[in-house]
């Protein structure tokens, strides 16, 4: 690949606004169009961060050490990036996203020495309602996913939204890998009160030239998108707002969903996520 091509990767929370920040940023001609999540990369992540962890040990009879591991799965890494920027129309800029990818943000950094992290963060009430809401569809179509078996576990719920942001948090002072700048926080809230300014402050971030949001809610995406819309499993996680203009109406979306109590038990659980991005 082009060494001068920027990498750009969206993380966040599951249901915290983060395919509509990717078209957001992919609304800049100097980005690919908003295309469906890179899962085989993220899985190839989940592979290098378990086997260099909790099973180091079944990688160094093929292998020999660490770092020809790491070396190796550098490769594997470039290798779909840059089939991925041919098969994109060689942007200037690469806008990758996955939920789960925020998992080896620190992992994907150390690969990765150039890229970049934009990471959506949604008040955590609001974020859990839609996965209720998702699993619920879900359950009414038939299926079983980690959604439908966690269903209404408050509990679990806070626990899962904490999970994306917390490897992030916890090395944003590891100097080796100079994540806090390399990584931007943007809340969901802001993205949708203040579009514009938040737009221009996400393409500086990433050095990209900023682009028009469209009003009609048409956004630069690729043909392939329209496919989830159809598939059994991943239309459960399209909402009537994903294909129109930037919207303020799921701002509260939890006031008619959640109880007093859990509620109450979302603050508490997720307290220090609301602290750091100032949630009251």
């Amino acid at each position: 690949m082009n060494a001068s091509v920027k990498h750009i990767f969206v993380g966040g929370s599951l249901r915290s606004g983060t395919s509509l920040l990717q078209k957001v940023i992919c609304s800049s001609t100097d980005t690919n169009p908003f295309i469906n999540g890179c899962r085989y990369l993220t899985e190839q992540l989940d592979i290098y961060a378990r086997y260099i962890g909790s099973d180091k040990l079944y990688i160094d009879d093929y292998f020999g050490d660490t770092d020809k591991f790491r070396d190796f799965t550098k490769d594997i890494i470039d290798n779909i990036l840059t089939e991925t920027w041919a098969c994109t129309g060689r942007p200037d800029a690469l806008v990758l996203k996955s939920p789960e990818m925020s998992f080896y943000i620190p992992h994907l950094a150390d690969l990765l020495p150039g890229a970049k992290f934009v990471l959506s963060v949604r008040e955590p009430k609001d974020t859990i309602t839609s996965m209720i809401k998702v699993g619920e569809r879900q359950r009414k179509d038939g299926l079983t996913t980690n959604l439908t078996r966690i269903g209404r576990n408050i509990d679990a719920l806070c626990t899962m939204f904490n999970n994306y942001y917390i490897p992030t948090l916890k090395n944003l002072e590891v100097k080796s890998l100079n994540l806090k700048n390399r990584v931007l926080f943007v809340k969901y809230e802001d993205l949708v009160s203040r579009p514009d300014e938040t737009h221009a402050k996400v393409s500086r971030f990433c050095g990209i030239s900023v682009g028009r949001l469209p009003e009609s809610g048409d956004w630069r995406v690729s043909k392939n998108t329209e496919k989830i819309s159809r598939h059994v499993k991943w239309r459960t996680y399209v909402s009537d707002l994903s294909s129109k203009p930037i919207s303020k109406d799921r701002i509260g979306a939890f006031r008619s969903v959640l109880t007093t109590a859990e509620c109450a038990t979302v603050d508490d659980r997720c307290r220090s996520i609301r602290k750091t991005f100032d949630y009251p």
